[in-house]
């Protein structure tokens, strides 16, 4: 009885992790774009607003602040494009606070610390996890302490 617990746990864990899994080239928009609908006027929008999302994912993997934030929030909240993926916005949060940019401010704390109430301990392992990977990728160094 007490394998089903630990294997919900293992489950669980895989399936927080699994939209973080970099590919060859590490981390992509593609993983978290959204499904647009079936009418023309819906998938014009939608595209649209992919479009505009893998831009901002771009910049973000090439360590812009803002884009950063408009990242996280999108995966937090869905914005139009995007998927909601909370863990993956939590990932991007660490990798926003540990970046040391002169403009982190209050609110990328308090962002970051929503996440932390929203996420199971081990959907935050998992992000944690992904934050590390996602930084060595877009820093070029390890993630420092946070």
């Amino acid at each position: 009885m007490m394998l089903r617990p630990a294997m919900a746990a293992i489950v669980l864990i895989a399936s927080a992790s699994f939209s973080f899994a970099a590919n060859a080239k590490g981390f992509s928009f593609d993983s978290h774009a959204a499904t647009c609908g079936a009418s023309a006027a819906d998938a014009s929008d939608c595209e649209a607003a992919k479009l505009k999302g893998k831009k901002d994912y771009a910049s973000a993997l090439k360590g812009d602040y803002q884009a950063q934030r408009n990242t996280a929030y999108c995966l937090y909240t869905g914005c139009r494009g995007y998927r909601t993926d909370k863990a993956a916005a939590c990932a991007w949060r660490i990798v926003i606070i540990a970046s040391g940019n002169p403009k982190v401010d209050p609110s990328d704390t308090s962002n970051l610390t929503l996440c932390e109430r929203q996420l199971s301990p081990a959907e935050m392992s998992a992000a944690s996890g992904a934050a590390h990977t996602l930084f060595r990728q877009v820093y070029k160094r390890e993630m420092p302490r946070l």
